[in-house]
């Protein structure tokens, strides 16, 4: 299948007018690039495995780091180097909230609520989840690079729906962006019911609550992709399990400080 380029979204520095899908705002892109260039550049950010990222639609499921820089960057350097218009999809709730909705909508986030997400599969556009949402990111610092997921398999019945390919990814440095006291998701469940008040005290750069981040180097290692066994009994159950024993292999090294270089792991 040949390469589907990103025709939406106007080249670096080109300034064409494009139309981009589901109300994505390619002016808007393109105004933001050069602050995640910044941001990349902070970071030293590298991606390892990019030829992994197959043609045609997909899904990239990752590790929520604190917070999710890597997946934005991750996506940048796709768009930079493979022309892939990657869509993310991100909590209901900011969808709700005036201003920050548009914002949302003109980067090419989707509601994971929203139907139109298996529409943008049809089409061809590579879809970022991260299952683990606020029960990662809103969590102590004490905790680090571990998968906390829940019963959470919406992205596995989606694959499974549409057979679709997913690629795996995490990034060494996304729990030491920020030191975050105390559990938001939990206190929240425990106060609301939800994981609407996620409270918690980050601390960034030079220790200052919601500081900037710490400049820590971030490095993104992709692996995969994961087909559906669709003749599994449970084909559901059997590809969440294969998806979270492969994000496990790339946060276990980081979890137990080790170098997480290729070492005959299956990105390499």
């Amino acid at each position: 299948m040949a390469r589907r380029s990103c025709v939406w979204i106007s080249g670096p520095g080109d300034g064409a007018p494009g139309q981009g899908p589901g109300g994505v705002d390619p002016a808007l892109f393109d105004r933001v690039m050069p602050f995640f260039d910044r941001v990349a550049r902070r970071h030293d950010h590298h991606v390892l495995g990019l030829e992994r990222v197959p043609d045609g639609p997909c899904l990239l499921v990752g590790y929520h780091g604190r917070p999710a820089i890597d997946a934005f960057l991750l996506a940048m350097t796709l768009y930079r180097r493979r022309g892939r218009a990657v869509r993310g999809v991100s909590h209901a709730m900011w969808f709700g909230v005036p201003g920050v909705a548009g914002l949302c909508r003109g980067l090419g986030l989707v509601s994971g609520e929203e139907a139109g997400v298996g529409a943008l599969l049809g089409a061809g556009e590579p879809l970022l989840v991260l299952p683990g949402g606020s029960r990662e990111c809103f969590r102590s610092s004490r905790v680090r690079y571990t998968l906390d997921w829940g019963q959470r398999q919406g992205y596995a019945r989606l694959a499974v729906r549409n057979n679709l390919p997913i690629v795996l990814f995490a990034s060494e440095g996304a729990d030491d962006l920020y030191q975050v006291i105390g559990d938001g998701y939990r206190l929240s469940k425990r106060l609301t019911g939800t994981d609407l008040l996620p409270i918690c005290l980050p601390l960034g750069s030079h220790s200052l609550p919601f500081g900037p981040s710490k400049r820590v180097k971030l490095t993104t290692r992709l692996l995969g992709p994961i087909l559906p066994d669709l003749s599994a009994a449970d084909p559901v159950s059997a590809l969440d399990e294969s998806v979270r024993a492969g994000i496990n292999t790339l946060l276990k090294p980081l979890r137990e400080g080790e170098n997480p270089g290729p070492r005959g792991l299956p990105w390499a």
